[in-house]
């Protein structure tokens, strides 16, 4: 059998169920805003990935192309001409696609080394491998970053 209080009429223990429903949605608000934040971080992120794929599709494109501008079969141009207008042009078409409202830089990797981010060479489809140290340049690998040593990190919310 319930006691209840002697004026109103009401059970005891209301007012700590009062206080207790309070407590329960304030948590579940906070809660719902960090996964409100997350799920945006999230979306910032996978748009950014798109952006940087973006960026160095559009690099990779446009050296390739003044390499195979510059493409001559009886094989007088000059490797290193075509190298430094391929290079150039890639870091330019980098340049133009920013990612998030940041514009893109990076470096050119003039010594073409195979741990560079913008590395010249030659592609065989026979054998499925690709030759960074040859000089009848056909294909280009290209690395967008953005981190915070280069083009700065990504400001998220968590």
């Amino acid at each position: 059998m319930q006691s209840r209080h002697r004026i109103w009429g009401r059970p005891r223990g209301r007012k700590k169920r009062r206080a207790l429903v309070l407590i329960i949605v304030t948590l579940g608000l906070v809660a719902a805003l960090g996964l409100c934040g997350i799920t945006m971080d999230i979306g910032h992120i996978c748009v950014a990935q798109s952006e940087l794929q973006r960026s160095a599709d559009a690099g990779v494109l446009a050296a390739v192309g003044v390499m195979e501008g510059a493409y001559d079969p009886n094989g007088t141009s000059i490797p290193y001409y075509v190298a430094c207008n391929a290079r150039d042009e890639a870091v330019k078409f980098v340049e133009m696609n920013p990612c998030r409202g940041k514009t893109l830089s990076m470096p050119e990797n003039e010594s073409n080394a195979p741990s560079g981010d913008l590395v010249l060479g030659h592609y065989t489809s026979a054998t499925d491998t690709f030759d960074p140290y040859s000089t009848k340049y056909n294909s280009v690998e290209l690395f967008v970053r953005r981190d915070a040593t280069q083009n700065g990190s990504l400001p998220l919310i968590f």
